[in-house]
């Protein structure tokens, strides 16, 4: 059962995100309950999230991919500070 866009292309894209690696394994749904829908990641792996995006979760998936800008642009200042002038 499909409920607040979570389908396959979201958490697809969420895995791609955060474990390329792993990008091209098959996900399926698989049963879950009220509160928590769950997905298979290949045959080894799982990815559980909850039922109904809130607006306090999406604001956490913002936050977190703002955190990761945030690493990237660290990661690239630190690169120029530290490169011979």
């Amino acid at each position: 059962m499909e409920r607040a866009g979570i389908d396959e292309s979201f958490v697809r894209d969420l895995v791609r995100d955060q474990h390329p690696d792993l990008a091209d394994l098959e996900i399926r749904p698989v049963p879950s309950g009220w509160d928590n829908q769950l997905r298979r990641v290949g045959d080894e792996l799982a990815v559980r999230l909850p039922a109904k995006l809130t607006e306090v979760f999406e604001s956490r998936l913002e936050a977190a991919a703002e955190a990761v800008d945030v690493r990237r642009i660290q990661q690239v200042w630190s690169r120029a500070a530290a490169a011979p002038s």
